[in-house]
């Protein structure tokens, strides 16, 4: 992945589970612009190995790729080909974001942390075992 100065975001490799948000699962040789967010700047991007997520310049998340275990965001274990708006955050600004292998994680404005995805093994934070599907505070 790459961020252009001017914002766009660039993807290129593997494509399994649409992860490159290009609107297929074909492995890119080369560079592409993830054509869903143009005209958006991306501040933020992260890869997990089966999903990728970025913030916009104006506090929007964004996720795509492999949704098992809820790591998308959507309330759902769907895949997703390009990439969509987490609707759990959108009265949020998001500042930064990261990916796991199984889980996704971001920190808003006001310092709050959200987690969601597989739990397995705690790494949520939220001191109770399953998945989250959407977006939950960690306190």
């Amino acid at each position: 992945m790459s961020l252009d100065a001017q914002g766009p975001l660039y993807m290129l490799g593997s494509g399994t589970f649409g992860k490159l948000g290009l609107g297929d699962e074909e492995a890119a040789q080369s560079a592409k612009e993830v054509v869903v967010l143009q005209g958006k700047l991306s501040s933020a991007v992260a890869c997990g190995s089966f999903h990728t997520a970025t913030v916009t310049a104006d506090g929007k998340l964004f996720t795509w790729g492999g949704g098992s275990y809820g790591r998308l965001g959507h309330a759902d274990r769907f895949k997703k080909l390009v990439p969509k708006a987490v609707s759990g955050l959108f009265s949020r600004e998001v500042k930064a974001v990261g990916c796991g292998f199984v889980h996704s994680a971001v920190v808003t404005a006001d310092g709050k942390v959200f987690t969601w995805g597989g739990n397995r093994h705690g790494q949520l934070g939220h001191g109770t075992p399953g998945s989250e599907l959407q977006p939950r505070e960690v306190k």
